[in-house]
C-alpha cells in the first residue's frame, strides 16, 4: 500500500521527489490512477538519472522511511554546544526566509546557541538580505535540526542533500501552512521529523488531524528593523490623502493573497473618486504573463488613485513603506499567520483584514477591522493539492464598510492602534518567543537522552 493509501504503491522516494518538484506536481496528478501510473513508469525510466537522484542510496539508510527509531538512539544535547541547527532561505527576500531569520534572532536573545545552514537551490526570490549572514554556518553537528521550510521542501532537502541530517539528529519541522487540511499526498513527510512546530492554532488545528508526531504551537518572532524613510510623494499621494497599504508576494498565490478584492473593496468604500484616498498594492514576484495578475494590474489601471509597486525591495524599504502609510488591509483568503500584518501593528498602523485563518490570532475585535467571510471550496489550480478543502472569500461590502470607518472613526483608530501593538509585542516579541524556543529544547534535550516523553 501507498504512503497516501492508495493501491499503485509509490515509493516514499517518490513521494519526496513529486513533492520537491513543482515542475512535476503540475504533470502529475499522483491523487488520480492514472497520474500515479504515468509518474511511477516516469522515474523508473530515467526520471530518477534526469532529478540527479541515486536511486541506490537516496534515502536507504534514513531511519524515519526504514524502520522506527527511538529519540534515545540520536544524538544527546550538551549545552556547550550548538543546541540548534536552522535549515532555510538564509538569505531569502521573502517571508519564509524571514521566519529562519526572526528564529534566529529569538535564540540568540534566548542565549539559545544556534547556526543556519543555508538551503537555496530551487528559490524563486531575490537573495540580498544579509542580516543574519554571520549566522550561517558550512555546517553543524547540532542534536536538534530545525527545517524553517515547507513540508515538501524538507522532502527536497532529503532527496538533494541525503539522510545523515534526519539519521543523526532530532528534527523538528517548522512548517508553514495555510489551509484547514493537509494534502494526503504530503503525508509522508512527517516521516521526515520527531515533530512539527507551527505558528498558529489554525495551522496546528489542520496538522493535528493527521500528524502522526506532535504538533507544538509556536508563535513566531516578530522584529522591526530601522525603516528606509519613503517620500509619500512618489507613491503619487496629493498631500493629507489617507493611504491604504497592501504588500503581498505573487509567488504565494494570487487567489489567496486576494489583491483584485483589496481593488473591489477599495473602489466600492469610495466609489466618487473625489474622496482624499489612496490605494498602494506592493507586490514582488508579479508574473508578467499571468492573465490572473493582468486582471489585477487592469482593474488598478481603472482608478488614478491605486499604484501599484512591483519589485523586490529591502526588509528595510517594506516597512518604509508601511509606515508612510496610514492603513494596512488584507482581504486573503487564508493565511498561516500574517507577519505583514504583525509589522504593520508593529508600526502603529491600523488594519482591515479577513477574519479567518491563522491571522485570528492577530485580528481580533480590539485589535483591527476583521472582515466578515463566508467559506467557499478552493478552486482546482489556485492552490497546490488543495482539492476538496475550503478558505474564505471576504465580504467585500463588509470590507468597503471597514476602510470608510477606517478613514473617519479616528478615536476607535487609535484605541485598536494601541491595543495591537502591546499585544504583538507581547506575543512576539524576540524575548518571548526566545523563551518558548528555550523551554521547548531543553525538554527535547530530555526526550533525546530518553528521561520524558514527548
Amino acid at each position: 500500500m501507498a504512503p497516501d493509501g492508495s493501491p499503485l504503491g509509490l515509493s516514499r522516494l517518490m513521494h519526496f521527489c513529486h513533492a520537491a518538484d513543482a515542475g512535476l506536481r503540475q504533470q502529475f496528478n499522483i491523487l488520480e490512477d492514472g497520474g500515479r501510473a504515468a509518474y511511477m513508469a516516469w522515474c523508473l525510466t530515467g526520471g530518477f538519472r534526469h532529478l540527479g537522484v541515486d536511486i541506490l542510496t537516496s534515502g536507504r539508510n534514513t531511519p524515519s522511511l526504514r524502520e522506527p527509531v527511538t529519540p534515545a538512539q540520536k544524538g544527546h544535547i550538551s549545552p556547550p554546544d550548538h543546541a540548534v541547527a536552522l535549515v532555510g532561505y538564509a538569505f531569502g527576500e521573502l517571508g519564509i526566509g524571514e521566519d529562519v531569520r526572526s528564529m534566529a534572532a529569538a535564540l540568540r536573545t534566548a542565549d539559545v546557541p544556534f547556526g543556519i545552514l543555508d538551503f537555496p537551490k530551487g528559490l524563486a526570490a531575490r537573495q540580498q538580505d544579509y542580516t543574519a549572514a554571520a549566522d550561517v554556518a558550512d555546517h553543524s553537528t547540532a542534536p536538534v535540526t530545525c527545517f524553517c521550510l515547507t513540508g515538501f521542501d524538507t522532502g527536497r532537502y532529503l532527496v538533494e542533500r541525503g539522510e545523515a541530517r534526519f539519521r543523526e539528529s532530532y528534527v523538528v519541522g517548522y512548517w508553514p501552512w495555510e489551509l484547514p487540511h493537509w494534502p494526503r499526498p504530503w503525508s509522508v513527510a512527517f516521516e521526515l521529523v520527531d515533530e512539527v512546530w507551527v505558528s498558529s492554532r489554525f495551522t496546528q488545528d489542520a496538522l493535528q488531524l493527521v500528524s502522526p508526531v506532535p504538533v507544538i504551537y509556536m508563535p513566531m518572532c516578530v522584529r522591526l528593523a530601522p525603516p528606509v524613510l519613503f517620500d509619500r510623494s512618489t507613491l503619487g499621494a496629493i498631500l493629507g490623502n489617507f493611504l491604504f497599504l497592501y504588500v503581498f508576494d505573487a509567488n504565494s498565490y494570487l487567489e489567496r493573497k486576494n489583491p483584485a478584492g483589496v481593488i473591489a473593496a477599495f473602489r466600492r468604500a469610495f466609489p466618487t473618486m473625489t474622496e482624499p484616498v489612496g490605494l498602494v498594492l506592493k507586490v514582488m514576484n508579479a508574473p508578467p504573463d499571468s492573465a490572473a495578475w493582468e486582471a489585477v494590474a487592469e482593474a488598478a489601471r481603472q482608478d488614478p488613485r491605486i499604484r501599484i509597486i512591483a519589485m523586490t525591495t529591502t526588509r528595510a524599504e517594506v516597512l518604509g513603506l508601511i509606515e508612510a502609510c496610514d492603513a494596512y488591509v488584507s482581504l486573503h483568503r487564508s493565511e498561516g499567520f500574517g507577519r505583514t500584518i504583525a509589522e504593520a501593528m508593529l508600526l502603529e498602523r491600523p488594519v482591515v483584514a479577513t477574519g479567518w485563518s491563522g491571522s485570528d490570532e492577530l485580528i481580533t475585535q480590539d485589535t483591527a477591522l476583521a472582515v466578515r467571510s463566508a467559506l467557499i471550496p478552493v478552486e482546482p489550480g489556485a492552490y497546490p493539492l488543495a482539492d476538496g478543502t475550503h478558505w474564505a472569500d471576504p465580504d467585500l461590502d463588509h470590507a468597503a464598510y471597514c476602510l470608510r470607518q477606517t478613514v473617519q472613526d479616528s478615536h476607535g483608530r487609535a484605541k485598536r492602534v494601541a491595543v495591537a501593538r502591546s499585544r504583538v509585542e507581547e506575543r512576539h516579541s524576540a524575548a518571548a518567543v526566545g523563551a518558548r524556543y528555550r523551554e521547548r529544547l531543553n525538554l527535547i534535550g530530555q526526550i533525546i537522552n530518553g528521561k520524558t516523553a514527548h
